[in-house]
């Protein structure tokens, strides 16, 4: 994925160093729009981390417990979600760098004595009474393990963090590996679900913001359910899950690419919007009070880190499988970085899409911004096109031209009002074309290969410029292909005055797996007219002996076609071959099936014939004056 943005973040090797370089624009609500600064640098630096090198949980670092008295140490959790397991502190297993959290089939009933005087008040406003001194004792079918930071860190308002885990979640129905932060904010780096609503089976990856401010202070959330569409199944490798949290936004990053932008403070009155980013920060040219924007920045916050792995709610015990599972965790991190300054990037941009673009596919291209009601131009290079622009924000481009040219899309930000500027922000882009090539024949000549090709002998030999062929699929007319699998080039046996129809596969450069849909139509060289006498001394006729006809056919979009193929004859051009000079030239205003020309003035010589037909082919003959 392609960013061009005034924010970005560079990942380093074994403890990446997250560095972070942001043009800022002060705040617009306390002073002038001209004050805009150069771009200040800050790092990130690893604070905590975790490698699980050793044979035992590190418990200066961790405990597998809450702060809470009995019972809410172990169930404080379920008690609200209801879930299914229990935590313990035999749980884990350490193997080759890799901390293991294990859930398992294993009943166990937890009893005791409350301590402390609490209610829970979970979140759908359903509270839960403890009272101190009564016996409490819970039965549960599971046990897994639970890990949270012995300390919190605390964030000021100028510090922003990053919290990051590698890991592998396990397979199986009911099974919920979780990383997350709690305290003031709760952050779910990532929660995984084997499970669908219902306990059905599927798999999804969430990612939540569960406070967000906005003006009186009031919470909201912010959730995001995401797919990884080209790593497919999560359970089969492990892969990296990071947020980054300043004091305007939440970002996630996935294998450190980004997934959802979500901002920690609205403006806006009324329900939060939530889209794939979460709404937007500030609308344009408005100014709101500072205690209902500004205030909470000056509390800080304070996270710890958890991961665990529960059992979903919504299975019953008979539901579960994959047990035993495992949750495997290879480092859990954590970053911060002090700004330099007090300035804001309330101004904020973000062009996202592909830098590989491939014939025939469309392709979405969007402009992230904190700012409301952007006016949004979009252009692009000519061999690309811009789809429902309309819309403004996101756009589909596709690739139109078949030479296989690079090209840009940009975007053009228009109307943001005097705090935030103008911009253009610009993705050059590398454009692929599948199946392009050429069709050489018997005698030589050669011509551009098309998705619909009119080819004027039985044989065609096509040479691909950067795809090779795996296979082919008969679709209509008659004929054959032979290849060799793996080949860059294959033949395309067509018969005289008909059509074959075929689908062809292949592995294609910055395009992976390809297919496209061919018609070739063979009219025949030589075959449709006859040109006589030949030599001539006064006159040649030309009669036309192939058969006009139609020919239908479904096109790459499932669209049936029609073509006419007509040799009917529309004009003449006579050349001289040992010049190349045009000597005659007709053009009839009727399609005629024969003709006679005069060349009876031509000096004695080798001539050359062009026919160009009702179809728009031409077709070429030569001939001798004596």
């Amino acid at each position: 994925m392609a960013k061009k943005t005034l924010f970005f973040i560079l990942i380093s090797s074994l403890f990446p160093t997250w560095a972070i370089s942001q043009c800022k624009l002060k705040d617009p609500f306390l002073i002038s729009s001209d004050s805009i600064t150069a771009c200040p640098e800050g790092e990130y630096h690893l604070v905590f981390h975790d490698e699980f090198d050793g044979n035992t949980l590190d418990l200066s670092k961790w405990k597998t417990s809450t702060s809470s008295p009995p019972p809410f140490d172990r169930t404080l959790w379920q008690n609200c979600t209801r879930e299914l397991q229990y935590y313990t502190d035999s749980n884990f297993v350490f193997q080759n760098g890799i901390l293991q959290i294990i859930a398992k089939a294993e009943p166990i009933i937890y009893q005791g004595i409350i301590e402390g005087d609490d209610t829970i008040t979970c979140n759908n406003g359903e509270e839960i009474l403890f009272l101190p001194g009564e016996e409490f004792s819970e039965e549960f079918d599971f046990t897994s393990g639970r890990i949270e930071a012995v300390d919190s860190f605390f964030a000021s308002p100028k510090e922003n963090f990053i919290m990051e885990i590698r890991c592998r979640v396990p397979k199986g129905v009911g099974l919920w590996p979780a990383f997350w932060t709690w305290h003031i904010d709760e952050i779910d780096v990532f929660e995984y679900f084997g499970t669908k609503p219902g306990c059905e089976t599927g798999s999804s990856t969430h990612f939540q913001s569960a406070y967000i401010k906005s003006p009186g202070g009031s919470d909201n959330t912010c959730t995001v359910t995401y797919n990884p569409p080209s790593v497919g199944d999560l359970t089969e490798d492990f892969h990296v899950y990071s947020v980054e949290v300043t004091e305007w936004y939440k970002k996630w990053f996935f294998d450190g690419t980004k997934i959802v932008t979500a901002p920690r403070f609205y403006t806006l009155p009324g329900p939060i919007p939530i889209s794939n980013d979460c709404g937007v920060l500030l609308p344009s040219n408005q100014v709101y009070a500072e205690d209902s924007l500004f205030v909470n920045l000056e509390e800080g916050r304070y996270f710890r880190p958890i991961a665990n792995l529960a059992i979903h709610p919504a299975c019953t015990p008979e539901d579960i499988t994959g047990l035993p599972a495992k949750f495997e965790i290879d480092y859990i991190r954590v970053y911060k970085r002090t700004r330099e300054d007090d300035e804001q990037n309330l101004c904020y941009y973000e062009l996202e899409g592909q830098e590989t673009l491939c014939y025939g596919e469309k392709y979405d291209f969007v402009l992230n911004s904190n700012v409301k009601d952007i006016e949004i131009k979009w252009t692009t290079s000519s061999n690309l096109s811009v789809d429902n622009t309309n819309e403004g924000n996101p756009v589909t481009v596709s690739v139109i031209s078949s030479e296989g040219e690079n090209g840009w899309i940009q975007a053009e930000v228009l109307g943001v009002g005097e705090f935030c500027p103008d911009s253009v922000f610009t993705i050059n882009v590398e454009t692929y074309v599948p199946f392009s090539g050429i069709i050489n024949f018997d005698n030589s000549n050669q011509q551009t290969l098309y998705s619909v090709n009119f080819v004027p002998e039985n044989y065609s030999h096509v040479v691909l410029n950067n795809t090779t062929i795996e296979s082919w699929e008969y679709v209509g007319g008659s004929g054959y292909v032979s290849y060799t699998p793996g080949s860059n080039e294959f033949h395309v046996y067509t018969p005289t005055n008909g059509f074959f129809q075929f689908r062809a596969y292949g592995i294609a450069e910055g395009c992976g797996e390809v297919s496209r849909l061919f018609t070739f139509i063979c009219y025949g060289r030589g075959e449709a007219y006859t040109v006589s006498p030949n030599p001539a001394t006064s006159e040649i006729k030309i009669s036309v002996l192939a058969p006009e006809q139609t020919i239908s056919y479904v096109n790459e979009g499932g669209s049936s076609e029609t073509l006419i193929i007509s040799p009917l004859i529309k004009g003449i051009k006579i050349f001289d071959v040992n010049s190349g000079t045009l000597i005659n030239q007709n053009d009839y205003s009727t399609f005629l099936h024969e003709t006679t020309i005069n060349v009876g003035n031509l000096n004695p010589g080798n001539y050359m014939l062009e026919i160009f037909r009702k179809d728009g082919l031409k077709e070429t003959y030569s001939f001798i004056k004596i």
